[in-house]
């Protein structure tokens, strides 16, 4: 146990110095170009409604330090829009489904290589009748955010993804039009500043 609470300490603290340079620009781009895909079947309201964060792949569960960061990041954000985590004993209404990654691109010789970082969140309906992990349940809402980087170290860019992923969710937007978002965006300083914190407040997963 205290090996595993040390190492969530060094690990938050890495990542700490990484958005703390992101934060600082230090010879940094002040802002990403986004790829969004979202989608939605109708007028969406996030807050006052209760969830429960899922991973899609409970593979993504053995990297323990990787997938505390992404709940951080993703329930600081779900948080900024109102949405909440109700208690144990209390269905939650929506049952949310996390997946991210990093994927190597193709790319021409002689050109930099670029990794695609990217996280997608798929809300569905809760239903008591369903077990959860069969995600039967209607959806309500999905987006999938990405990014072009030369650095595949995905936790630098969760905050930034987790909230760009919640300022997108519940409506619709087609993946061609790309977005310029600013590092220093309020929804994307508040979530780097749940994860600097190492999630201050906030309960992560298993």
């Amino acid at each position: 146990m205290k090996s595993l609470e040390h190492g969530s300490k060094v690990f938050f603290c890495l990542v700490a110095v990484g958005l703390g340079l992101l934060m600082g620009g230090c010879n940094l781009a002040p802002s990403h170009t986004m790829s969004i895909d979202a989608i939605t079947d109708g007028p969406v309201k996030l807050s006052g409604v209760s969830y429960r964060l899922l991973a899609r792949d409970p593979v993504l569960m053995r990297e323990v330090l990787q997938y505390n960061l992404a709940t951080t990041c993703v329930t600081a954000a779900l948080a900024g829009k109102g949405m909440f985590v109700p208690a144990n004993n209390v269905p939650p209404e929506l049952l949310i489904e996390m997946d991210y990654g990093e994927t190597p691109m193709l790319v021409l010789p002689g050109m930099p290589r670029l990794h695609e970082l990217y996280l997608q969140l798929s809300a569905r309906k809760y239903r008591a009748d369903v077990p959860a992990r069969n995600f039967k349940g209607e959806e309500v809402w999905n987006v999938r955010v990405s990014l072009k980087d030369p650095n595949p170290a995905l936790e630098r860019m969760l905050p930034l993804l987790a909230a760009v992923a919640t300022d997108y969710a519940g409506q619709d937007h087609q993946p061609d039009n790309a977005v310029e978002v600013a590092d220093t965006a309020p929804t994307v300083i508040a979530v780097k500043n749940a994860a600097v914190g190492g999630g201050a407040g906030i309960k992560p997963g298993p």
